[in-house]
């Protein structure tokens, strides 16, 4: 082992911004951005756009027909010029029942399968930025991007995406028309059209603030109720539930406020589209009427020209509707495109993993130096979830040690003196800044991630147990473990103990976060699930620390048994759990200062002996935490 005292501070980063600050502005990019998603079922979607588009033709065909029917009426016409258009009119009947059902069918279709896509990329991206890259992340705005967000594109998929096709389409098969039947009504139709289409980019920027401001209140609102039921118990201890609920009601009334936002300017821009619109329509009647009295449009043409022209008007004008209301849609997009583009703390160099050095120790530290990256946050926590630590700062100090083949190896020291941070470099939730970690003779940067952790089974001290049951979160690690195999990990973390109590035994449910049962009985599964994994090294971090001591005795005896042939690195404050170790390494600020075994150490009066007078005399120290 060496033992390394200088400190070389790595130059601190600049801090990155939060990518959810600048989604307001981008628009339509990040919609376009999560195009590509629905490449799978184009052709359904293209099927959908063109019934919308046959169907927005048959609907301005039939009306005009009608139309035409009833100035052929108005004009005093017999049956034999009736007729055609009376048959005419129920032939387009069919397509009209058929079209928009098959439209709103496939629409549907294509968005629920391509949210589904989205969704898949949502979690791959947690399971690549996993660990590292989520611990400063909440997770009450995780799940409301992954779920909320998600299910906000379904407006734009499903409604909004084939009427913007059918858009571009219709106008102009109708302003076809009217210029068959009345050429002049183009001069007044046509700046209409560019007008209500030039609208929505005035009020983008505006609109798509809105947007945001709603996602943003709509994401602090689900932190807030995912931290009250998470914290329940720690709000009815303090008795901390009005000043909650005040937190909750200010959340809400945020949100409120930029529902009213949205809701005022939406008013306001409907108002506008429907005046224009009106206005073409009784433009278009005056001047059709003109033409009429002139003698320059036939009589029975009038009510089609008014209905052509309120056809051609009505599909842009819906689709500004609808792009108004889109606008949570965009900043729903802006919120998932950030996700999917967070950079992850780690990533695969290689695609094959190398054999394993037979003669190599199972774990080994050069030269090691770490700092956790700087987050724009005053602190960072460690991947055990516990100790707080500077970020920008060296957290490990050149360490060099080594775990052999069939070592049993411990770590100790005071909160923060970077036990749980090397082992999270073994597993590489981050990769070392300075030096290399070797597992079995290689870089852990020359493994693929999934093969290293494959090779490794690491167990923190507060083991995240799934909703479920027993068994299945033992088998979390290997799902095709016999019933034996699960037996004898059970055995040995001492599950079977309390399990064969339960009325359903290891189907009993564990509830969320396994919170109905005690901490150190999740302990005992989570180890049993390590041993159930039999892999070649071992990292077990305050992994009995929930545990009384005749327990704990039991479950070291287990792993004992278990670790037969296999390396372990523990990290313990308990003489108890390292007293056996074959070699125990002392940090102190992120410096290996002592190395030995336990009676060495105990001997030597340094600060090993410092750390357990605390528990072998009761003694107390001016130094903080026991091993």
């Amino acid at each position: 082992m060496t033992v390394a005292h200088e400190h070389h501070a790595a130059p601190a980063p600049a801090p990155a911004p939060d990518p959810a600050s600048a989604a307001a502005g981008r628009g339509w990019r990040d919609l376009r951005g999560l195009l590509h998603l629905i490449g799978p079922d184009r052709r359904r979607f293209a099927a959908a756009v063109a019934c919308g588009i046959l169907n927005q033709a048959s609907l301005i065909a039939a009306a005009a027909l009608g139309a035409y029917l009833v100035g052929l009426v108005l004009r005093g016409s017999g049956r034999p010029d009736l007729t055609p258009v009376a048959l005419a009119l129920i032939l387009l009947a069919v397509p009209r029942c058929v079209l928009p059902w098959l439209e709103t069918l496939w629409a549907h279709d294509v968005a629920f399968r391509t949210l589904a896509r989205v969704r898949g990329e949502v979690h791959e991206t947690f399971a690549r930025l996993a660990p590292g890259g989520l611990i400063l992340r909440r997770s009450g705005d995780l799940s409301s991007r992954a779920i909320g967000d998600v299910e906000a594109l379904e407006l734009f998929f499903a409604h909004t995406l084939s009427p913007l096709l059918v858009a571009l389409v219709v106008p102009s098969a109708a302003l076809l028309v009217v210029a068959v039947v009345a050429p002049w009504l183009l001069l007044l139709i046509a700046p209409l059209l560019v007008l209500l289409a030039a609208a929505p980019r005035r009020w983008t920027a505006s609109a798509e603030a809105d947007g945001v401001a709603i996602r943003e209140g709509l994401s602090e609102v689900t932190v807030a109720v995912t931290d009250s039921i998470q914290g329940a118990r720690e709000i009815a201890l303090f008795d901390a539930a009005a000043w909650r609920r005040t937190q909750l009601a200010q959340a809400g009334a945020r949100l409120v406020r930029a529902h009213h936002s949205h809701a005022a300017r939406a008013g306001r821009h409907a108002g506008l589209v429907d005046a224009i619109t009106g206005f073409g329509v009784l433009a278009a009647l005056a001047l059709a009427g003109a033409l009429v009295r002139a003698g320059d449009l036939p009589g029975e043409h009038l009510p089609v020209v008014v209905v052509t022209v309120a056809f051609a008007l009505a599909p842009v004008s819906t689709v500004v509707e609808v792009t108004r209301e889109l606008n949570t849609s965009v900043a729903a997009a802006g919120r998932i495109v950030d996700l999917l583009a967070l950079p992850a703390p780690v990533t695969d160099l290689v695609t094959t993993d190398p054999e394993p050095v037979a003669a190599a120790p199972a774990l080994e530290y050069r030269d090691v130096r770490f700092a956790y990256p700087l987050t724009g946050a005053a602190t960072a926590i460690s991947p055990d979830g516990q100790a707080r630590v500077a970020p920008g700062r060296d957290v490990v100090h050149r360490i060099s040690f080594r775990v052999g083949a069939e070592q049993m190896v411990a770590l100790v020291g005071r909160s923060g003196s970077g036990k749980s941070t090397l082992a999270a470099l073994a597993v590489r939730f981050f990769d070392a800044d300075h030096g290399a970690v070797l597992v079995a003779g290689h870089d852990v940067r020359n493994w693929t991630t999934n093969g290293l952790r494959n090779h490794i089974t690491y167990v923190p001290q507060d083991p995240y147990l799934l909703t479920g049951t027993i068994a299945a979160n033992l088998r979390l690690g290997r799902p095709d473990a016999t019933e034996e195999q699960i037996l004898a990990a059970a055995d040995a973390a001492q599950v079977t103990r309390f399990v064969t109590e339960l009325p359903t035994a290891f189907d009993t449910l564990v509830g969320e976060r396994g919170l109905s049962l005690s901490g150190g009985q999740r302990q005992r599964i989570a180890l049993a699930r390590a041993l159930l994994r039999d892999s070649p090294l071992l990292i077990l971090d305050e992994a009995t620390s929930a545990l009384d001591a005749a327990t704990e005795t039991l479950v070291l005896d287990g792993i004992r048994r278990f670790r037969a042939g296999r390396a372990t690195l523990v990290i313990a404050h308990r003489l108890s759990t390292v007293a056996d170790a074959d070699m125990i390494a002392v940090l102190d600020a992120g410096h290996v200062v002592e190395a030995g075994t336990h009676t060495s150490l105990f001997q030597r009066q340094g600060v090993y002996h410092q750390l357990a007078a605390v528990q072998l005399d009761g003694l107390p120290t001016d130094r903080g935490d026991s091993p």
